[in-house]
């Protein structure tokens, strides 16, 4: 039974005696269940049930203070609480000449999807006008099937001051080398304070390390009122890093002021296109059975490359890799500078895989080579089957019926439909039946027994006969086999002969005895 509240709010539901189990639910929120029992009660008042939202705000602080000219960044929180996935819209809007937006580990964001009982932690990024003091607020909002909103105070104290900087902010590298900015922090307080550094924004997979004069590695620093001091931050870049821009910035907070600094990094090695490429980049593959493609690699550079190996897009169950020409299965290859080395892309797709056409990315790269190649699969089913007679000679009697058991196996991996035999005697007195005369469909695997019923009419003469069988469906069929047949007389015609043989006889007695030597 389904009932919907009244405009206050309130439902009336008509139930009689017994255990009852109540579902509150409306689109967006979080769907609540109460169990309700009576016996001598009439009238049973549950009391006020509140649905919570399907989607939660999380902010750690409502409060924030910063200075003139600088960001700030407040972290918070999205969860999906319900039971559906939520694509959920994120905005963020402040008053006043500001800079507010949403950010990621990856940049900025406006959206997420986000799994039932799945959350993500993102940031909002402010940065903070010259010329503004006082208090403003931050609005945090996010619209799923339900809307919900966050607001943060920020209070904006003293005259715009710089706590950090940095001569050369800009740098150039390669690959696998290292970077390091000379920073210099300032207290402008009155009073002594401790500065504390923080890193944001280092690209994936690069590290960063805090050093001070000595080259101890730190976290902050001590500064007196209206001290200085200088640090190093060293920056290692992976030796995969791509040729290009990067971003990252230095933040620290000292006596409640928040000050950054963005740096960057140029990547300048330069990266060759390897040479990768097939033959026959379309191939199509029996389910159940493997496929390989021949990939050739080409190093145009002047110097060995060690090239790392992967698959991408592979359909899940799917087994796949790179072998040698010899069936060496490999993950990586030492390619010669100007040389050319041919490898096996090799896949088989699971038992359980539909038909059809599958894309599949084959990737070849090392800090100086990059190349990837598409490769097409095209799945379709597996059609055998087998015929089995348990012996190709038989014999039989004119008049009388002989049973042939013949046996018809699905050795493929799809189904075989509307399976029958064809039967051709080699003479029309050969009558030959089928039982049964069709089966539907055959299960990979499975076998199925046809009976065929052979007679010799009367008038076949003794002899051998030949029948050809063949097995066939729908979708395929299997050569065809020879049967011999050996027909021999029926006891009728045996005395019938028999009697003719005799009269032969007695009449060339009967005149021997008249004539004799005459």
């Amino acid at each position: 039974m389904t009932v919907s509240t009244q405009t206050d709010g309130t439902y009336q539901i008509p139930l009689y005696y017994g255990s009852f189990k109540l579902v509150f639910e409306k689109s967006g929120y979080v769907k609540q269940t109460r169990s309700l029992r009576f016996t001598y009660v009439l009238d049973v008042l549950l009391g006020p049930t509140t649905l919570r939202r399907g989607l939660s705000l999380t902010i750690g602080s409502s409060e924030r203070m910063a200075s003139p000219g600088t960001s700030l960044t407040v972290p918070f929180m999205v969860g999906n609480d319900g039971d559906r996935e939520e694509l959920v819209n994120l905005t963020a809007s402040c008053r006043g000449n500001w800079t507010v937006y949403i950010e990621d580990e990856e940049g900025e964001v406006n959206a997420v999807r986000l799994n039932p009982g799945a959350s993500t932690s993102l940031s909002l990024r402010l940065l903070i006008p010259v010329d503004v003091e006082g208090e403003t607020e931050i609005s945090v909002t996010a619209r799923g099937r339900v809307e919900v909103a966050k607001t943060v105070k920020i209070s904006i104290r003293g005259e715009p001051s710089h706590l950090m900087t940095c001569t050369y902010p800009s740098r150039q590298a390669s690959p696998g080398g290292t970077v390091n900015f000379k920073v210099t922090l300032s207290n402008p307080s009155y009073l002594a304070s401790e500065a504390k550094l923080q890193v944001k924004n280092l690209p994936t997979e690069w590290s960063s390390t805090i050093l001070n004069g000595e080259g101890e590695r730190i976290t902050s620093v001590y500064l007196p009122a209206g001290g200085s001091d200088e640090v190093t931050l060293r920056v290692e870049i992976p030796k995969t890093a791509q040729k290009g821009p990067y971003g990252l910035e230095l933040e620290v907070t000292c006596g409640g002021q928040l000050d950054g600094a963005a740096l960057s990094v140029e990547v300048e090695s330069r990266v060759l296109a390897l040479g990768i490429k097939t033959k026959y980049p379309f191939q199509r593959v029996e389910l159940g059975k493997e496929v390989s493609f021949p990939v050739i690699l080409e190093n145009p550079g002047e110097a060995d490359e060690v090239l790392s190996l992967s698959l991408g897009y592979l359909p899940e169950g799917w087994q796949g890799g790179f072998t040698t020409e010899k069936g060496a299965y490999i993950l990586s290859l030492l390619l010669e500078a100007g040389k050319e080395e041919t490898i096996l892309a090799v896949f088989k797709p699971p038992m359980s895989a539909e038909p059809g056409n599958y894309l599949i990315r084959a990737k070849a790269d090392s800090p100086n080579l990059k190349g990837e190649l598409l490769l097409n699969v095209g799945l379709i089913g597996n059609m055998e089957m087998k015929m089995k007679i348990a012996n190709l000679y038989d014999r039989l009697t004119v008049g009388e019926e002989k049973i042939i058991e013949v046996r018809v196996e699905n050795t493929g991996y799809s189904t075989l439909t509307v399976v029958g035999l064809e039967a051709s005697p080699s003479v029309e007195s050969l009558k030959v039946q089928c039982d049964p005369l069709r089966v539907i469909a055959i299960e990979s695997g499975e076998t199925v027994v046809f009976r065929l019923r052979v007679t010799a009419l009367e008038g076949t003469a003794q002899g051998d006969y030949l029948l050809d069988l063949k097995a066939v469906s729908e979708e395929t069929s299997t050569q065809e086999t020879q049967m011999r047949l050996t027909v021999q007389a029926s006891g009728n015609q045996m005395l019938i002969v028999g009697a003719v043989i005799a009269a032969a006889f007695a009449s060339v007695l009967l005149v021997y005895r008249k004539f004799k030597r005459r």
